[in-house]
């Protein structure tokens, strides 16, 4: 909880100082002495409040001066909330080198556990698209608020060829946001998430090429380095199978195309690191942080404990029959 006027917390100190002043009058009696002959007769007319009652009508006194108080300062919270309208395309790479096993079980299985992970964290109200790509980047999920979709299109991922990073970006920038849409000039409402495991190799487009479009259309990319330096992927022929080296993931070009988009980068040499990126990417993307004031509910709680107090006390006053 934050406030606006702190100093007004210094309000506070009247809370001691007034059940410090209740309890020393309690303590000096009656002033003045009565003046009724037979006690005992007057002991048994007058109806005294007794001691709990007297606690509760003193404590919901002070409870309502402390939240007075505390409404002076004007509190405030903050919550976080999914952005109304948001998108993110997710991005995989479905090279033949995603068969590579240094990421258990392999770099693809891995990224569809992953995947599946941020799916669990990020908002229902988020539309979420997905688009593999090898040789040329293909749709698989159009933007959709139905999640169960795109865990089936996750379940369809197969391995291609080659790898053409800057062509998916390009696609992942049409699919975000359709021909028409306005450009957002402030806060952006799409975001691009992808992995990869190694350097462009096919496609029209560079990925700088690629990601200077995702800047124009506000897109920030967060691309996910996925992969180690000394991995081998099975080679499959007629005759037989042979491990051959597989490209280490080009971290300088995806570190590159985050930063031309302003988006994140992020390195995935274990199956448990790439889960974890996923899952903070989901818990993340698109949840603002908005402010709401709480004055007018503690104004009101005073109010009403006021009201109690007095009432309580109206009650329970000792009188005379």
């Amino acid at each position: 909880m934050r406030f606006d006027s702190p100093l007004a917390l210094l309000a506070l100190l009247i809370v001691p100082v007034a059940l410090a002043g209740y309890l020393l009058r309690q303590r000096r009696g009656a002033r003045y002495a009565i003046s009724f002959t037979n006690l005992e007769v007057l002991g048994g007319v007058v109806r005294g409040a007794s001691p709990w009652r007297r606690r509760l009508t003193l404590s919901c006194a002070i409870a309502a001066l402390a939240v007075l108080c505390v409404a002076a300062a004007r509190p405030a919270v903050t919550t976080v909330a999914a952005e109304t309208g948001a998108t993110v395309v997710l991005v995989v790479d479905t090279s033949r080198s995603m068969r590579a096993t240094d990421v258990a079980p392999t770099r693809l299985g891995a990224a569809k556990v992953a995947i599946r992970r941020f799916l669990d964290r990020v908002p229902r109200s988020v539309r979420i698209a997905l688009i593999s790509f090898s040789d040329e980047p293909q749709v698989v999920v159009s933007p959709t608020t139905d999640h169960g979709r795109v865990r089936n299109g996750v379940d369809l991922l197969t391995l291609g060829g080659g790898t053409a990073i800057g062509d998916s970006i390009a696609r992942a920038v049409e699919v975000g946001r359709p021909p028409g849409e306005p450009v957002p000039t402030a806060r952006p409402t799409t975001a691009i998430v992808l992995v990869s495991d190694g350097s462009q190799t096919r496609g029209t487009l560079t990925p700088l090429r690629g990601a200077r479009r995702a800047l124009r259309a506000n897109m920030p990319v967060y691309t996910i380095a996925l992969g180690t330096d000394n991995a081998t992927v099975e080679l499959r022929t007629i005759d037989e199978r042979k491990q051959i080296p597989a490209p280490p993931p080009d971290r300088a070009t995806l570190a590159l195309i985050a930063t031309t988009t302003r988006g994140g980068y992020f390195e995935a040499p274990s199956a448990s690191r790439l889960r974890s990126i996923y899952g903070d990417l989901g818990s993340a993307v698109f949840r603002v942080e908005r402010r709401r004031e709480l004055t007018v509910g503690f104004l009101g709680g005073g109010l009403l404990l006021l009201v109690a107090a007095a009432a309580l006390s109206g009650v329970w006053r000792p009188r005379l029959p």
